[in-house]
């Protein structure tokens, strides 16, 4: 069964390691131009202003910034409070790091079933890393039922997107036809 993780640090072909996004919400304004030029804690403050009035990116990037402690302290406890305020808001990569945070147990109790319902709001989007580690809950049947077939789908779609560990992963079920008709030529292309 998949262990979820926050980064993609363990080998794929396993279907075990899940990934967390490498770009910060995106949003045309001050908060986001100082994260972005390494002021994280004006960009803290700014952001800050923003969430009083209900800015889901903001919410977003504050969760940010406490979960990998630019600035201040690491503190996945406000991160994932950030998180779900953003995500409550409708803001996709809230939606997925919290969908990962529950998943591990990371700053939160460790809830599969919420981490599958976040991410599943998240993957609706497109968003290719939600996908893929929701095709991991269903492949592991954690979260989500265990389903094969909607695992390789949501997987072979990240894959599409570039997610290098997914073309892995969706390489190995062709070759172990799991979820998908065993393909060599498939899984050879996916793989390589």
């Amino acid at each position: 069964p998949a262990k979820p993780v926050a980064k993609a640090t363990a080998p794929a072909g396993n279907a075990s390691s899940h990934q967390k996004s490498t770009a910060p919400a995106s949003g045309d304004d001050d908060a986001y131009l100082a994260f972005d030029q390494g002021r994280y804690l004006t960009a803290l403050d700014l952001a800050e202003r923003r969430a009083a009035l209900g800015d889901a990116t903001a919410h977003t990037l504050i969760g940010r910034i406490f979960a990998e402690g630019l600035g201040v302290p690491q503190n996945l406890y406000t991160a994932a409070n950030a998180y779900a305020r953003g995500a409550d808001l409708g803001d996709v990569e809230a939606q997925f790091a919290l969908g990962l945070m529950m998943a591990s147990g990371r700053g939160v109790e460790k809830d599969p079933a919420s981490a599958g319902v976040w991410l599943e709001k998240a993957a609706a989007t497109g968003h290719p890393l939600a996908n893929y580690n929701l095709g991991l809950l269903f492949l592991n049947g954690k979260g989500k039922p265990e389903n094969p077939h909607r695992a390789a789908a949501h997987i072979r779609y990240a894959a599409e997107k570039g997610v290098a560990t997914a073309q892995y992963d969706i390489g190995t079920l062709y070759q172990k036809g799991h979820g998908v008709e065993p393909d060599a030529a498939e899984a050879s292309r996916w793989i390589r």
